[in-house]
């Protein structure tokens, strides 16, 4: 794998030198995490993708990436590897799979029509799976527990500078190699303060049963003044049950605050309620399901352009106890602090 890795590098170099519409980079997100609950294992409740070790030096997330860039064609290839892409991608049983963040082309159709096809990132969720992309350096309950990754097609209409309309054509819900005979669809539209994303399709559950799910995601966002900025996310989720023609629903919702203290320092703070009192999306194998209240603060301290030290305290209640804990099988409550150094190269 280490020299599969070197390899791609190697070549990334040499088609950037000789395309000035091909570009280099890469991130490195380094983290140590405290969880108040001690759990022996040090790993940490498997819902939350970030961080996913407790008492514990690690890299959450680095990834190398080559992208495209030109009036009729673009694309992304990007390797990845850390604790979140383990969380992440843990149903893809293809270890080189795994290491793929993104690999997709596209090219121009039309003045105002793009597809693309490959691997990319989900159109769903408010919070982006690169940290520093985020106001908080975790994330939400609700973007960490929808897809962060596609595989299949995508059509993008640009209906003017503030709106685009994306078609996809997907093979499922997070999963990059298809599971059943079924092909998934998801719309994306999105304006300067408003999103609103969608999944419909059927999703294997047994070795020979699969059940519908639809997802909405609704995301408002609104830079204030200089200094405030808001961000919030509603999602509705239902699944048909397996035993009966019945219909399970579950919702999450979001809150979160951006303040910008100085031209070095920002805060981020986050309120989120989850409701799967039927367990359709998260697993818990406890009497209420899924219901959790969560809030957060974040401080980011830039210590140059591409250079950024974040740090983030966080709070959970669950209805049931969820959260693995030294003392006893479970907890009720969780905290996590978590401080992290995230470069950019």
């Amino acid at each position: 794998m280490k020299k599969l890795l070197i390899g791609i590098l190697v070549t990334f170099s040499i088609f950037a030198e000789s395309s000035s519409t091909l570009s280099l980079g890469s991130f490195i997100d380094y983290y140590y995490a405290l969880d108040s609950n001690n759990p022996s294992s040090r790993e940490r409740a498997s819902f939350q993708t970030q961080p996913a070790k407790h008492n514990e030096f690690n890299l959450n997330l680095g990834f190398i990436e080559a992208f495209l860039k030109e009036p009729e064609r673009r694309g992304r290839l990007a390797l990845q590897y850390g604790t979140s892409v383990d969380r992440n991608y843990v149903a893809e049983n293809n270890k080189i799979l795994q290491t793929i963040q993104e690999a997709y082309g596209g090219i121009k159709l039309s003045e105002k029509l793009w597809i693309d096809a490959g691997i990319f990132f989900s159109h769903i969720g408010i919070e982006s799976f690169i940290s520093k992309n985020n106001i908080n350096y975790t994330r939400s309950l609700n973007a960490d527990n929808v897809p962060y990754y596609a595989s299949g097609v995508r059509f993008e209409y640009l209906i003017n500078e503030q709106k685009v309309f994306q078609l996809h054509i997907l093979n499922g819900w997070q999963n990059i190699q298809e599971n059943n005979t079924s092909k998934a669809i998801g719309m994306k539209y999105q304006n300067s303060s408003f999103t609103y994303n969608n999944f419909f399709g059927d999703e294997k559950v047994t070795t020979s049963k699969s059940r519908f799910r639809s997802y909405h995601n609704f995301i408002y966002e609104r830079k204030l003044d200089d200094v405030w900025t808001l961000q919030s996310s509603f999602d509705v989720g239902t699944q048909s049950q397996l035993e009966n023609n019945g219909i399970n629903s579950w919702y999450a919702t979001s809150l979160i605050i951006g303040q910008k203290l100085n031209a070095f320092s920002d805060m981020g703070y986050r309120v989120e309620y989850y409701l799967d009192r039927h367990q359709s999306n998260i697993l818990t194998d406890s009497s209420n399901g899924f219901q959790v209240v969560s809030a957060s603060a974040n401080f980011d301290r830039n210590l140059s352009k591409d250079t950024n030290w974040r740090s983030e305290v966080r709070s959970f209640y669950s209805k049931d106890g969820i959260f693995p804990e030294r003392r006893r099988a479970l907890s009720r409550w969780d905290g996590l602090l978590v401080t992290s150094l995230g470069i950019s190269f």
